[in-house]
This record gives C-alpha cells, structure tokens and sequence, in this order.
C-alpha cells in the first residue's frame, strides 16, 4: 500500500496507537472479512483503519472537527448511495 496523504503528517509521528481501544460498529463481529475499526485517542482525534490492515502508517487520523463532520453527515444520508 502507499503512504497516506494527508494534513495530519504533523501529528502522525507523535498519536500513540498502541494502547488504542479499537472498536467496530455493532453486530459486525458476526460478519467475515475485513472491518472498519476506530479509536478515540490522544488530543481528541480519532483513528481509522481496516482490520485487514492494521498497521499504524495505514490508520487515518481525523481532528475532533472533521469526525463530528462526517457523523453528522452519515447521521443525514450525505453518504448513502442506494
């Protein structure tokens, strides 16, 4: 995989993941194949990555912000695409 490339270089060094408490939607345990995990950690960012790869150069980082952003935006259908 390619490295990420983002605004968050900066910080990407420094956010400790290895204690983070990685979590995945609810009922998806049941499900096989890769999942969405993601960890509330240092700073109030949160971290994203997928269970296939779960490697801490391949886990995306989000400001406090920009996750409220995008749980609003699921909230309201802005990412549904049936």
């Amino acid at each position: 995989m390619s490295d990420i490339v983002d605004d968050k270089k900066h910080i990407r060094g420094t956010i400790d993941l290895s204690n983070a408490e990685w979590q995945r939607a609810a009922g998806s345990e049941e499900l096989e194949g890769p999942h969405l995990e993601i960890a509330f950690v240092q700073d109030g960012y949160v971290a994203m990555r997928s269970s296939e790869h779960p490697v801490d150069d391949q886990t995306l980082l989000f400001t406090p912000a920009e996750w409220e952003a995008f749980v609003l935006g699921a909230k309201d259908g802005e990412f549904d695409v049936l």
